[in-house]
């Protein structure tokens, strides 16, 4: 690491990856795909003032924190990211505009179907964390709980989707919030079979569009006649890298990173991408593949409620690769979960209730198969274990996944 000509420099380590392949920082990626530009700010401020730009008022952060934050601050801007770039709304135009505007049309897997992957091969999610990128060890305990979100069962809070053919009719989506309507071929059971069942939560309902690839992310779907009604509603069209179209607080697309049906319970394969994450502890900060935040947080609200974070918007983090699941005695579900966590990492995309909120398009009863869900005063439950190995085991923030 660089000395960053500031006193007491944040040493920023790295480690490797204990997976089979080895992929290089900022390779890997397909000659389609543009590179992400580091930040021309990055080099003009000081780890200290871009801490004072991304603090909250009132936010009581420890001294413990406070040198981890500027730890983190340190490695990013290291990478050429100026976690304090336009901080003057919780949307930022300004890091939209580095958004790569080419990528690679292939797919993981194809545009049909379940349409499971149905992201460009450049996707952010779909790269595994580099052997030896650099990385920052959060506190350990920072993530000191988990929840699974499913659309149905259990807590409902997960997101449905509703997958259409040319032969559903097309509908109108409105987006109250800006007034604007979209048109898909949506089925006619879509809200009977994938409006998530917590009515005091998001309802978040994807719509895709097999016809034209279109994907419509919807928050607070309600029928609307034979239409469709959000509270806020985005588009954008297959495949694409994950990073634009979401109704979701950093921006993303709500489909990239989501867990989908039988991946986590799948006896033979792992996940092949990261997965998305919600938390109670946030940082008014941001970082590719985000390029927004909740709006609270940009109205320096809710600091001691929600804030206090040491992980930005759009950051992936990745349980420490050196540990050996296998002999941990998991679940199945919770098992390929941090598998994901460790080879590909999890990305903070909102603020919720648990420490580790994990967003999937699954019913319980698909994890309930191998496991409660939840079981108090010990470890059997799939959360309960999930929650166990990332409050006692090394966790990392790591670079974002991009070209260079």
């Amino acid at each position: 690491m660089k000395n960053l000509g500031e006193g007491n420099t944040p040493t920023v380590t790295t480690a490797s990856n204990s997976n089979d392949q080895c992929p290089q920082v900022g390779k890997g990626f397909s000659d389609q795909l543009d590179p992400y530009l580091s930040h021309p700010t990055a080099t003009q401020k000081t780890v200290d003032q871009i801490f004072d730009l991304t603090a909250l008022p009132g936010e009581n952060l420890s001294a413990e924190d406070a040198a981890k934050r500027k730890e983190i601050i340190a490695m990013y801007r290291d990478f050429g990211i100026d976690l304090s770039l336009d901080m003057g709304s919780f949307y930022s135009k300004t890091l939209a505009s580095f958004r790569p505007q080419s990528w690679s049309s292939q797919t993981k897997q194809p545009l049909s179907g379940a349409y499971l992957q149905p992201f460009s091969v450049d996707a952010p999610t779909n790269h595994p964390i580099p052997c030896y990128t650099p990385h920052v060890q959060l506190p350990v305990g920072y993530f000191s709980s988990a929840q699974l979100h499913f659309y149905k069962g259990f807590d409902g809070v997960g997101f449905g989707v509703a997958i259409s053919k040319g032969t559903d009719p097309v509908r109108t989506i409105k987006s109250k919030a800006d007034g604007k309507s979209y048109q898909a071929h949506v089925r006619n059971d879509a809200l009977e079979l994938f409006l998530p069942t917590n009515t005091n939560a998001d309802q978040q309902v994807i719509f895709l569009d097999s016809v034209d690839n279109t994907l419509i992310n919807c928050i607070k779907a309600k029928q609307d006649g034979s239409n469709y009604a959000c509270g806020f509603a985005a588009q954008s069209t297959l495949p694409n890298l994950g990073d634009r179209g979401g109704t979701i607080a950093s921006g993303m697309s709500n489909l990239a990173g989501l867990i989908r049906e039988d991946e986590a319970t799948d006896k033979t394969t792992r996940l092949t991408h990261g997965i998305i994450i919600v938390s109670n502890r946030m940082w008014k900060a941001r970082v590719y593949p985000a390029v927004s935040g909740d709006a609270w947080i940009y109205k320096n609200q809710n600091a001691n409620r929600y804030g206090r974070g040491l992980v930005p918007y759009g950051g992936v983090v990745q349980l420490d690769p050196a540990l050996n699941l296998e002999a941990l005695n998991l679940s199945l579900p919770a098992k390929r979960i941090l598998e994901a966590v460790q080879q590909y990492g999890a990305y903070l995309v909102d603020s919720g209730g648990p420490a580790f909120g994990i967003y999937t398009s699954v019913k319980s009863s698909e994890f309930e198969q191998f496991a409660s869900i939840y079981t108090p005063n010990d470890d059997k439950g799939i959360q309960n274990q999930i929650a166990k190995v990332l409050s006692t085991s090394k966790v990392y923030v790591v670079p974002p996944l991009v070209k260079r």
